[in-house]
């Protein structure tokens, strides 16, 4: 399709809208029934065929209206109906989830339905969390909806296909469309769904519910299956070993549909396939070696025309010989100091093809001796008339040559009576308590131990370790599977429990991922091997992904992209340890996901990028099956405010009072209609608009607002302003808005509202709780006027307070607690409490009325009630904490040397007490218990208390382990990683 000259026009039925369209065959039923859809009406078969789909219908009257106008509400009901001819079906939440703010679970309950479901298809965002179900839609929103279905339905990204693609445009006024609809036409024109005959789009005008029917069929019939395929070619043919030729192909192919031959000239080769699991390779494996020739590789079925490959092999060759051991281990002990008659001496040899293949078994060798030193199958045989009374020790060189390559190795070898591995065997692959185990991708490698039987030469098993030293272990597929290796990187033997006995094992160093590795095991003194296949069983993995449209993306902001990945079984994946594995997770642009750029809310997993430039971005996640989703986003310009919404609550002043107006006291929009959380620089809030009667009321300096001494309104005005380009301030067009002030003097509040302040610590220190003094807290009581507006009154001249309780009183607006009387205050009926209740009487200077409110004071020393653990520094603000689950320590480390494994930032603890107070701080824990994921892995000192420290055990590089931290009583786990630097 890349080299199309024009555009695409081929209409064939997709299996994703067959369902539509199945009735275009035949005249349409419905079409006659609607008295205004005549003959020669342009849009007959569509409305037709959508009326008999059930995705449109008529009216009571019997009419369809093909020139009324469609709303909002109107295309998410049509375009819901279509999604659910595809087999979609409605969230069972539409009701009491209502997806746009506009509408509430009393709304038309058809269009709940729908708004519900297409908007949790990415087919309708709404505007700034809205449906406008009442306004008209334009043609270029409707192109929007509308590509955006097919791009669901399709599972393919439509606009980035067509962004590729070198094709004349037929619609002339594509300028005259919003910037983020083009796109969107641009694919309505290429694939012919809008009229090419109309060169104009006319993006502004309405649509009518003929020309949507028509839209929509056009749409619907339309095969997108041939642009969706990426040309499938052979990217290399190679003979990977003497009976194997790989194929490589470009990328994952559909191996049901391939059908693949190997001809040497013109005769056809009987081969075996065997496929990768990433399916973009396939190895073709012969009954035998292959004969030197040059073969030709076909292959059908994945593209419209036979894929072909050439690959030259050659005669199998020796390459290398290699003699295994430095030393000859010998059959029979020593007589008075040499070795008797019939004594023979072995060592293993090795045979290498130019594949690195060992054809040891196929090769036949000479030797420097033929007639008392052999080689055969691996095994070099010195002879009794060679080594017969030698002594211990004494030196035997042998040369292995190959006659026909002219190849040859010598080593001078030492004879050894030392018991050496001779016979070999794997057990199969047992955890410490001698169970067996069968390995998964979730295993933790450290509890799995395959176990070796070893016997030397004389028939004796081997549990020395040394003794084992005689053995090479090969791993032929380390991308499933690593083993333990000792400095020299050699897979190493080791002894380990098994159950109640003393075992040789190999250890597993990691689990990559599912699959089967052979373990080749060699003598190197005689040559023989046992070959062992591990088999690693797939657990869950991520197969297939969706991604949806983010509610909206703008540059330098974090934009939320939701994204759906499922098991092979179908099962939606929630785990974020599971999307982010290296193995098993998911991509994006070729690169794992961090598990930081993920979060997931009320079920939906969301995918964290910011976009540092505005315009087209195109995102494409993959997943360990190698699936792909593409996603095409595009990036609005970067937040500023353009208008000020209004004051966050009535200004209402106490005559004589002053208010100064901030961006902290008023709602500033940017550009989409959004909320600013903070003012971008450059900007700043001003205030003006103050008339000549307003005047009596307030006056105005700069953006502080004095008011006079009577009651009465005034209108501000509140806008933005920003620089230009000579640095001179000016007024942000359209930005402000008109606010009224009220100023009171007292006597018209309705009611009275104090502040409940919670349960009081009467020793608190000044610095646990902003606002707090020694035994002081600052009470707040409003008066409330008519139209709920508040005024908060003077603690000195608006009030007078007086208490219940002696040694309680309220000063300048606190309450106090004099420390002299603690004891006093917190004794009734001769009986020491905790807690006191303090009623408050509040006598209103204005009119006379009294308002009580009762207070809670403890003098109980302030306690942990919970934490959550942190990285954030002990400076921070408890609101701008973040919880972590996971950190690292350092061997040798405590609980104050834990480290946030992502930022190694110190990790601290976010705290909250019974009085309410929350703050960061280090960890002052009661106790700390260890608790380590493999006792055999760690060393724990002085565990249980707050000094218990965690080192690695001799020979181990990591570690995990649980550090249980109890704080006053409240104890929470975290998971945490010994390292040994």
């Amino acid at each position: 399709m890349a080299n199309q000259p024009t555009k695409y026009r081929k209409f064939v039925v997709g299996a994703a809208s067959a369902a539509l369209v199945a009735s275009a065959v035949a005249p349409v039923a419905f079409a006659a029934e609607f008295t205004d859809v005549k003959d020669n009406n342009s849009h007959k078969a569509a409305i037709g065929a959508l009326s008999d789909a059930g995705v449109i219908s008529g009216y009571p009257d019997g009419t369809f209206q093909p020139n009324k106008t469609l709303t909002r509400s109107d295309v998410a009901k049509l375009m819901g109906k279509w999604l659910i001819a595809q087999g979609y079906k409605v969230p069972t939440d539409y009701k009491t989830n209502p997806r746009f703010t506009d509408l509430t679970s009393k709304s038309n309950d058809e269009l709940l339905q729908m708004a519900a479901l297409v908007k949790d298809n990415g087919v309708f965002n709404g505007n700034d969390g809205k449906l406008l179900p009442a306004d008209n839609i334009t043609r270029e929103n409707m192109a929007v909806v509308l590509v955006r279905a097919l791009n669901t339905l399709n599972d393919f990204d439509l606009v980035a296909y067509v962004k590729e693609q070198d094709w004349k445009k037929d619609v002339t006024d594509l300028n005259k469309a919003k910037a983020e609809a083009r796109p969107a036409i641009d694919v309505l024109d290429f694939f012919d769904i809008t009229n090419p005959a109309a060169p104009a789009f006319n993006p502004k005008n309405t649509t009518t519910r003929g020309q949507f029917a028509s839209f929509l069929y056009k749409a619907a019939e339309t095969n997108y299956d041939e642009v969706k395929a990426k040309e499938t070619a052979i990217e290399s043919v190679k003979a990977t070993n003497a009976k194997t030729i790989t194929i490589t192909f470009n990328q994952a192919v559909e191996t049901e549909k391939a059908k693949v031959e190997l001809l040497r000239g013109t005769f056809k080769q009987n081969v075996t396939l065997k496929w990768s699991d990433d399916k973009k390779s396939v190895e073709l494996i012969g009954a035998g070696n292959y004969q030197a020739a040059d073969y030709t590789v076909n292959v059908t079925g994945l593209s419209d025309k036979a894929l072909t490959g050439t690959v030259k092999v050659e005669a199998v060759k020796i390459a290398s010989i290699e003699i295994l051991d430095e030393v000859a281990v010998v059959n029979k002990d020593l007589v008075n100091g040499v070795f008797p008659t019939d004594t023979t001496a072995t060592v293993g040899y090795m045979v290498k093809d130019q594949y690195g293949t060992d054809i040891t078994k196929n090769t036949n060798l000479t030797t420097n001796d033929n007639s008392n030193i052999g080689a055969k199958d691996g095994v070099v045989t010195i002879g009794e008339k060679v080594v017969a009374g030698k002594k211990l020790n004494d030196l035997v060189p042998v040369v292995l040559i190959d006659t026909k390559s002219g190849l040859s190795t010598t080593k001078t070898l030492k004879l050894s009576a030392t018991p050496t591995v001779s016979d070999i065997s794997v057990t199969g692959i047992f955890n410490a308590k001698g169970e067996e185990v069968a390995l998964n991708d979730k295993t933790n490698a450290s509890d799995a131990f395959i176990v070796v039987d070893l016997k030397d030469q004389y028939g004796k098993v081997i549990t020395d370790v040394d003794k084992a030293k005689g053995l090479v272990v090969t791993n032929t597929n380390e991308e499933n599977l690593l083993l333990k290796k000792n400095s020299d990187e050699k897979t190493e033997i080791v002894t380990q429990t098994i159950g109640n006995a003393t075992k040789l094992v190999i250890k597993i160093e990691k689990i990559k991922k599912a699959g089967e590795t052979d373990l080749i095991l060699i003598s190197t003194t005689n040559g023989k091997s046992a070959n062992y296949t591990v088999k690693v069983a797939e657990t869950e993995t991520t197969d297939a992904i969706t991604v949806g449209q983010p509610e909206v993306a703008v540059k330098n902001e974090e934009t939320l992209i939701p994204v759906t990945v499922t098991d092979k079984n179908g099962n939606v994946i929630t785990d974020l340890n599971l999307l982010s594995n290296k193995d098993k997770g998911i991509k994006i642009g070729g690169k794992n996901v961090e598990k930081a750029n993920l979060v997931v809310k009320d079920g939906q997993v969301f995918y964290k990028e910011t976009f540092t430039t505005e315009g087209t971005q195109a995102l494409v996640f993959q997943t360990a099956t190698y699936k792909v989703a593409t996603l095409t986003v595009n990036v609005k310009a970067e937040a500023k405010p353009v208008a000020v919404r209004g004051l966050k609550k009535p200004l209402v002043l106490k005559a004589g009072g002053k208010e100064t107006i901030d961006f902290g006291k008023v709602n500033v929009e940017d550009q989409y209609g959004r909320t600013m959380e903070k003012l971008t620089d450059g900007y700043t809030i001003a205030v003006k608009g103050i008339t000549a009667d307003d005047k009596k009321v307030v006056t105005v300096v700069g953006n502080e607002i004095t008011a006079g001494p009577k009651n009465g309104t005034a209108t501000i005005t509140i806008f933005l302003t920003t620089k230009d380009d000579k640095d001179a301030v000016k007024e942000v067009a359209n930005s402000a808005v008109e606010q009224q002030v009220r100023v009171t003097d007292g006597k018209e509040y309705k009611s009275y509202e104090v502040k409940d302040l919670g349960l009081l610590h009467a020793e608190k220190a000044a610095d646990e709780v902003a606002g707090t003094l020694k035994g002081e807290n600052k009470i707040t009581v409003s008066g409330v006027l008519a139209d709920g507006g508040k005024v908060e009154l003077d603690g000195t001249a608006d009030y007078v307070a007086t208490t219940n309780v002696t040694g309680v009183s309220v000063e300048n607006g606190k309450l106090i607690v004099d420390q002299k009387n603690i004891k006093q205050i917190f004794t009734v009926d001769n009986k020491e409490v905790a807690e006191r209740e303090v009623k408050v009487t509040f006598t209103i200077n204005n009119d006379g009325s009294k308002v009580e409110h009762t207070y809670k004071i403890s003098n109980t020393p302030a306690k942990v009630q919970d934490f959550f653990f942190t990285a954030t520094q002990a400076d921070k603000s408890y609101s701008a904490a973040k919880a972590i689950t996971e950190a690292t320590v350092i061997t040798g480390g405590t609980i104050a040397n834990l480290v946030s494994g992502e930022t190694k930032d110190k990790v601290h603890v976010a705290t909250s007490n019974q009085y309410g107070t929350k703050k960061v701080e280090d960890i002052k824990a009661s106790t700390v218990t260890i608790v380590p994921e493999k006792v055999t892995d760690v060393k724990i000192t002085s565990n249980g208390t707050t000094g218990a420290k965690v080192s690695l055990a001799n020979d181990v590089k990591e570690a995990t382990v649980t550090f249980k931290v109890t704080i006053d009583g409240v104890t929470k786990d975290i998971k945490v990683k010994v390292t040994p630097q």
